[in-house]
């Protein structure tokens, strides 16, 4: 994040702390690195082979430096970057991914509260976590289900202090990215 960042309205996370110049988005190596390098293998016939076997082999090891706990954004990059692999290389992230799956996971009290839970590591019957989630996506489709606001939608639950009038424009936005996204959800488990 540039430090310019912090003379226009943003999320706290995205404040840049002049003494480290970094945001507290940027805390780790997989946001948003390992996406990218998902991106790259995606798109791999542009890409050197050189290249990506070098930030596979990266990505790969900050992954076995990664805690055991991972915070809900890292997983989420790590499984895109799962997504576009093949092979023995997919495997070792999805291993590793599992092994960190119930660490990750939110209390059912926590549900909707930006952290992780069941319905945004699977998503859909097809993701890689559904099986051994299944009864708690299950739970979690059904409490989500229960928080829509009267209207039909779903809103942000957090906000942005520092910039009201800012906040207000931003969290109706993401309440239509939310709504869209818990929808598309619902659809996919045939809860529409």
């Amino acid at each position: 994040m540039p430090a310019a960042a912090n003379d226009a309205p943003h999320a706290p996370w995205w404040h840049v702390d002049p003494a480290t110049g970094r945001s507290a988005a940027e805390g780790t190596w997989a946001v948003p690195s390992a996406e990218i390098v998902g991106y790259l293998w995606t798109y791999r016939r542009f890409v050197p082979t050189p290249v990506l076997d070098r930030l596979t082999e990266k990505a790969l090891a900050e992954l076995r430096t990664a805690p055991a706990r991972l915070d809900l954004h890292d997983f989420l990059a790590w499984q895109r970057l799962a997504g576009a692999l093949t092979g023995c290389h997919r495997e070792a992230v999805l291993r590793r991914l599992s092994a960190s799956l119930r660490k990750t996971l939110e209390a059912p009290d926590a549900w909707g509260r930006c952290g992780a839970e069941p319905i945004a590591i699977a998503p859909a019957p097809d993701a890689p976590f559904y099986d051994p989630l299944a009864d708690l996506v299950t739970a979690n489709l059904d409490a989500r289900i229960r928080t829509r606001d009267p209207v039909g939608g779903w809103w942000p639950n957090r906000r942005w202090a520092a910039y009201p009038e800012a906040w207000e424009e931003a969290r109706r936005a993401w309440a239509g990215f939310l709504t869209v996204r818990l929808l598309k959800t619902f659809r996919d488990f045939g809860r529409l």
